[in-house]
């Protein structure tokens, strides 16, 4: 058993193991035998405690006579492995503490002080523990929350829905200010998990920046020039989207297509003749052998200021990556050639690799969805994006106030929200059927939804059972809620919301992406 009395005024170099000292006396007591404290360390030689999860010491003590009641307790920790600059955990006995220190690597151990002050002597003792921060933030999802004054943070929830092998629940909030003791400027309304050479990150998207956060204990990893390779300017950030060996970033109305698995930034923009806007539809299958098909082109989209569709064939440096204005083809449902004076409101990809897109007109705020096949290829080459269908959904509930859609890419189905309503419209017929899926409670508003896919998809080889089967929903009224519904009955857009799970106790939420 090892034991250590230390009686004295002096704290040794924290990063001793051992530690010694003397007894102080400023009284006439040195002829008198004073009480002392002896510390047993036995089992108790060091900790590790997951990040976000409470640190619990019940320390073994003796306090050989001493009157408890003037004993009086610290707990600290230092903020940085080489620092000695404390922060204080506690003052009891016991120690029941969160911690929120990024993890540590080895040798760069946090160290825990425990100081008991003998308020009768004023003796203190001390007790040192070296402590091991572990990841606690694995597979799950991130959310995106905002204070309504102009700053978002990040919170990660873990469930087995969400979370493979894993059984229980976890749900931290704040995990991003706790940890670089700042928020992110502007209300955060993309997020994406990247494989990125060097580590692997959360990629976020405000407004007018674009932040890197790493996955592996939530610190601010660079911001807008930082993730790039080439001088720019970050004004305008759209979105960002997968496809085949390319992470698509649009930013400034430019792309930005690289592999981030094998590079750090983004290199340079595509040199093309067209601005890309927000609501750009990108076919992750496109390059890939994907659900029995050949996607033959990766985008597709609508300009508003040129009104007329757009397509790309691919973003590969060996293919044709110049985009082009959809021809007149005569016969189709509608002229993509000419369309003009259109809002974007969404835009996805299909069950057959084609494209969807849903537009508002400005002037009579009719409401539509319209529908592309992948395009086609023979010797000439590889041809445009076939106008298919086109569909009124003016006459749909609530739809000339929705602002959230999430199209299904495996099913003829998507939702959208509007006020605290979601509804399905299935469009497998010859018309399509909208019928309400969700009601939230009274006084909620939805705020977010999207279709859980897995990290990676479709480029992967396996995913969670709930890849594509579930929808995540979230609503605000005092606080920030995210709903996960388990989808039933494919093809006709039900929701099992018997068996919904709900978590709660954010603020605003933006946005939501799923983590590796």
């Amino acid at each position: 058993m090892k034991r250590y009395t230390i009686p004295a005024v002096v704290l040794l170099m924290l990063s001793a193991l051992i530690w010694s000292g003397c007894r102080k006396d400023d009284s006439s007591l040195a002829v008198n035998k004073i009480p002392g404290v002896t510390f047993d360390t036995t089992g108790q030689s060091a900790f590790s405690v997951y990040q976000f999860n409470n640190l619990v010491v019940k320390p073994k003590i003796n306090i050989d006579g001493i009157d408890e009641k003037d004993l009086t307790y610290s707990w600290k920790m230092n903020l940085a492995w080489n620092d000695t600059t404390m922060t204080e955990l506690g003052n009891s006995r016991d120690l029941d503490a969160e911690i929120r220190f990024p993890p540590t690597d080895i040798g760069r151990e946090k160290k825990l002080v425990y100081t008991i002050t003998d308020t009768k002597y004023n003796l203190k003792y001390f007790m040192v523990w070296q402590v091991t921060v572990l990841n606690n933030i694995g597979m799950g999802l991130v959310i995106a929350e905002t204070d309504g004054q102009g700053n978002s943070d990040l919170s990660h929830i873990m469930s087995p829905e969400v979370t493979l092998s894993y059984t229980g629940e976890s749900v931290k909030h704040n995990i991003f200010s706790s940890i670089n003791n700042k928020t992110i400027a502007g209300d955060i309304k993309r997020l994406k998990y990247t494989p990125i050479s060097g580590g692997n990150a959360m990629i976020a998207l405000t407004n007018n920046s674009v932040h890197r956060i790493s996955t592996l204990n939530y610190t601010s990893a660079g911001m807008n020039a930082d993730l790039f390779f080439a001088p720019v300017t970050v004004n305008q950030v759209q979105n960002i989207y997968d496809s085949y060996q390319n992470d698509i970033l649009i930013v400034n109305g430019q792309v930005y297509a690289t592999w981030m698995s094998i590079n750090r930034k983004w290199g340079t923009p595509l040199d093309n003749k067209f601005v890309y806007p927000e609501i750009t539809a990108i076919n992750g299958f496109s390059g890939n052998q994907g659900g029995g098909y050949t996607p033959l082109n990766a985008v597709n989209f609508y300009s508003e200021d040129l009104g007329y569709f757009v397509y790309m064939s691919t973003f590969s440096q060996f293919g044709d990556r110049n985009p082009y204005r959809h021809p007149v083809q005569a016969g189709q449902a509608f002229n993509a050639n000419d369309m003009a004076g259109k809002t974007n409101l969404a835009a996805g990809i299909t069950v057959d690799r084609g494209f969807l897109h849903i537009l508002k007109d400005k002037t009579s705020g009719a409401v539509g969805f319209y529908l592309f096949n992948g395009g086609s290829e023979d010797a000439g080459g590889v041809h445009p994006p076939l106008p298919l269908s086109y569909f009124d959904l003016s006459a749909a509930p609530g739809i000339q106030q929705a602002t959230k859609f999430a199209i299904l890419d495996d099913q003829r189905v998507f939702y959208y929200a509007s006020g605290n309503k979601v509804y399905a419209v299935m469009y497998g017929g010859a018309t399509p059927i909208i019928e309400e899926r969700f009601a939230a409670p009274a006084g909620e508003q939805i705020t977010t939804v999207d279709v859980y896919r897995h990290p990676g998809y479709p480029l992967l080889d396996s995913y969670i059972a709930t890849n594509n089967k579930l929808l995540i929903v979230s609503t605000y009224n005092t606080e920030g809620k995210v709903y996960l519904f388990p989808m039933k009955n494919p093809g006709l857009g039900t929701l099992d919301v018997a068996n919904a799970k709900s978590f709660n106790g954010f603020g605003k939420i933006t946005a939501v992406g799923p983590q590796l």
